[in-house]
């Protein structure tokens, strides 16, 4: 596959973008053929019996374990509160 013109015209055209010269054109069509490029040289790698990578390091997170306890004290924050109703805030309408 390669790009050309036309396709440009048409990826600008869907995305938006406004190409001003022939020059940006070509760029963008260079561009774009030497990403196809990169693509397709990757296709050309023997991959068979390569198991997919889940992550990129090898290494293993250490994760804390979870501690269950009540850090949120409702009768401490409405303290200072006046217009309170089912342990929710009562604010002005706006």
């Amino acid at each position: 596959m390669s790009v050309n013109k036309k396709i440009v015209r048409k990826i600008s055209y869907l995305s938006k973008i406004y190409l001003c010269s022939n020059k940006e054109r070509k760029e963008i069509v260079n561009s774009l053929n030497e990403m196809v490029l990169l693509i397709n040289k990757l296709e050309d790698l023997n991959i068979f019996g390569i198991e997919p990578l889940f992550n990129m390091s090898s290494e293993v997170n250490v994760l804390k374990s979870d501690l269950d306890y009540n850090s949120f004290l409702h009768k401490e924050y409405f303290l200072n509160s006046n217009n309170i109703t089912n342990f929710y805030f009562l604010v002005p309408k706006i």
